[in-house]
């Protein structure tokens, strides 16, 4: 199998099946993220300057996906904080947060 499991779906004629596959597809590239997120994450603290650069564009993916992550678990963090009143989040040591 290809590295590329989306391929085709534009072309085809029934719109349902191209979903399907869409959805199959984006599904299994969310898996294989987490997957590759998981493994540069354990090399990055041993072998990784050496794993990175021998596959292209590895380092630029790897940069972006942390960013990504990043961005996400701020608007996380910003979302969990707006849900709590000023007397829960001095409850929690978080009455400086948010200012």
């Amino acid at each position: 199998m290809g590295c590329r499991d989306w391929e085709g779906i534009v072309e085809s004629a029934d719109t349902r099946y191209a979903t399907e596959r869409a959805e199959k597809a984006e599904k299994r590239n969310d898996e294989l993220s987490k997957f590759l997120c998981g493994m540069l994450d354990h090399l990055e603290a041993s072998e990784f300057e050496h794993f990175i650069d021998r596959f292209k564009g590895l380092r630029d993916w790897w940069e972006e996906h942390k960013k990504l992550d990043a961005q996400q678990l701020e608007r996380l963090k910003s979302s969990a904080l707006a849900k709590l009143t000023p007397d829960e989040k001095k409850a929690l040591g978080l009455d400086h947060v948010g200012r």
